[in-house]
């Protein structure tokens, strides 16, 4: 009888703990229609950003809390700058860098996040992004971005925001493509 009971007790307290799994939800702006053949370079991240942590910055210390994302973030971020561009620019032509882009004209993106940290009830995502020429690598266009939105300091809200971010600067470099 007291194995049933530990048993038991074992299986509700199983079933009473939730976990959150972020994802990174998709934008559905529609920018122009494009013909031109986008190239994405991996999406790259400081590796505590690529890891089951945020950073928030109190004071003069760092702590971080947990955040479970269903898969890598660096991933995550990846796959959906691809489905934005597909969408925003109602064009399937947009590729991963070099594994299956197979035209060598069109633009290429590169977009490497320096920091993305909760300070001051602020999320800030900042870092560069590059746009090329596909043929020949030619620097089209080269931006330092700082974003900030105000947030809760729960993993939850900083996610969102820091979604949030993200999608404002796939619209920018969108808008920067359609022209």
């Amino acid at each position: 009888m007291k194995r049933l009971f530990f048993l038991v007790t074992i299986f509700l307290a199983a079933c009473s703990t939730t976990k959150t799994i972020f994802i990174l939800p998709q934008d559905s702006s529609f920018i122009a229609t494009s013909k031109k053949t986008i190239a994405l370079k991996k999406i790259s991240l400081p590796s505590y950003l690529d890891s089951e942590t945020i950073l928030v910055e109190v004071g003069n210390k760092v702590i971080s809390l947990n955040a479970k994302f269903i898969a890598p973030p660096s991933e995550l971020f990846t796959q959906k700058t691809i489905s934005f561009f597909k969408r925003s620019l109602n064009d399937p032509n947009v590729y991963l860098y070099p594994w299956e882009a197979q035209e060598k004209r069109g633009i290429l993106i590169n977009i490497k996040i320096d920091n993305a940290i909760f300070k001051d009830n602020m999320v800030i995502l900042s870092g560069t992004y590059y746009l090329s020429n596909l043929a020949n690598d030619k620097k089209i266009y080269e931006k330092n971005f700082t974003l900030h939105k105000k947030s809760a300091q729960n993993a939850q809200a900083i996610v969102a925001n820091l979604n949030d971010l993200y999608n404002n600067l796939l619209r920018e470099i969108a808008f920067k493509i359609a022209r």
